[in-house]
């Protein structure tokens, strides 16, 4: 009778400490799924953000190119007009002096 009454409790406590390890291991991994989830969504921002970031730093390459581009044009093109205006003052001055002569 008494060792029946031992044994009951003891399986009261094992059964007790079963539950207990059970919900403590729930709560665990409830606490690494949440984690888990705010990692993911820390790691879908951060890849949203490098897209964007790439994007812009491309618009701002391009933007770049053809600014650089509309400058090299300009200053080719001043080029050559001040190359045809030395031509032309060399001509004039050509005639100058054979006009003298």
């Amino acid at each position: 009778m008494l060792e029946d009454k031992k044994k009951k409790k003891m399986n009261f406590q094992d059964g007790s400490m079963t539950k207990t390890l059970k919900e403590l291991e729930k709560y665990y991994t409830d606490q690494f799924d949440i984690m888990s989830g705010e990692m993911d969504a820390a790691q879908k921002a951060r890849t949203i953000l490098d897209e964007e970031r790439r994007l812009l730093i491309n618009k701002q390459k391009l933007h770049q190119r053809q600014k650089m581009k509309e400058e090299i044009e300009e200053l080719q093109s001043n080029l050559v007009r001040s190359d045809d205006h030395v031509h032309f003052k060399e001509l004039d001055f050509q005639r100058a002096l054979d006009n003298l002569r």
